[in-house]
């Protein structure tokens, strides 16, 4: 049986892991707006299909070696890659 400071300990880590998380979607849109930048200056479309195929590729294959559901980890990737989208379209096309 679990005992209440069991608990708090297991609550505490996944606080610090969310935290981490949040902090790692604050540097990847940081890359991803520099990103946007060089294609803005260089006249590249803002959106790469391929890439993002790529991506999704990385991503499974990544989640198979952790044991990780390749389905849950696509669709945190698909909300990652939605919201990244939209800013390298507001600076690419200044939409």
């Amino acid at each position: 049986m679990t005992t209440a400071g069991e608990l708090s300990r297991a609550r505490a880590d996944v606080d610090a892991i969310d935290d981490a998380i949040v902090e790692l979607l604050a540097r990847r849109r940081d890359a991803v707006l520099r990103i946007a930048s060089f294609k803005r200056t260089e006249g590249a479309k803002a959106i790469d299909p391929a890439r993002e195929e790529a991506l999704r590729g990385r991503w499974q294959t990544r989640a198979a070696a952790l044991d990780l559901d390749a389905d849950a980890a696509l669709d945190v990737l698909d909300a990652v890659l939605r919201h990244s989208r939209r800013a390298v379209e507001r600076v690419v096309e200044g939409t």
